[in-house]
């Protein structure tokens, strides 16, 4: 049988676990037994994430009124109505323009595309808008938007490789050149309207284009 004292030491033992397993409730209350999560990495203002940018690359491919089936001509156009449109969401947006090295030292830009005959257009130069586009590592790239020769957003490296010339120039600027020469001229940046009747003038282009190719078959 147990004396008083004993009794007086199994009772503050029991007040102590008591006091302990109240402390270590608490912590599981406060603190989670769950793997800790990856940290949630926001994108930057003036950024895309990378989901972000491909609804934007295909919301533009889908508009009926940009003719992307006349890779002939039009790509300053089409850069400055995707830019603008980039640009009223809040979005930094640039552009990046590819120069044909001269004949003497190279050949022309050329991709292929299953709008003309011969399969494939070659061009002087080339331009489409670019964003900063940030991964899920949180780096920040910036991505070419040209729905006219790829299907998805790539770096601009990538974009001038598919152009198939490695000796041409890559310029970076701003958004604002509606069209801007090897020299670095830049002429001045159309009304809206005077855009929107660039447009029709190509697909009517177009129009006249299929209508010769047709005869010829």
């Amino acid at each position: 049988m147990n004396g008083p004292q004993d009794q007086q030491q199994a009772s503050q033992g029991q007040a102590g676990k008591s006091a302990l397993q109240h402390q270590q409730e608490a912590i599981k209350e406060n603190f989670s037994s769950a793997p800790a999560a990856s940290p949630v990495i926001s994108c930057p203002k003036g950024a895309l994430t990378e989901q972000q940018a491909q609804e934007r690359f295909d919301k533009f491919k889908s508009r009926e009124d940009i003719p992307w089936d006349y890779p002939q001509d039009c790509c300053y156009n089409r850069a400055h109505v995707m830019a603008k449109e980039l640009e009223a969401e809040g979005v930094e947006v640039g552009k990046v323009w590819n120069y044909a090295p001269p004949p003497s030292t190279g050949n022309a830009l050329c991709v292929q595309t299953p709008h003309d005959p011969s399969g494939y257009v070659e061009w002087s130069y080339h331009v489409a808008p670019t964003v900063p586009v940030m991964d899920s590592k949180g780096k920040i790239s910036r991505m070419v938007i040209d729905p006219s020769i790829t299907k998805c957003p790539i770096t601009p490296d990538q974009w001038k490789a598919i152009q198939g010339e490695p000796r041409s120039e890559l310029v970076s600027t701003s958004a604002a050149p509606y069209y801007r020469s090897e020299s670095g001229r830049v002429a001045p940046t159309p009304t809206d309207n005077e855009v929107k009747g660039i447009f029709d003038l190509h697909r009517e282009r177009r129009k006249e284009l299929l209508s010769e190719w047709n005869a010829s078959r």
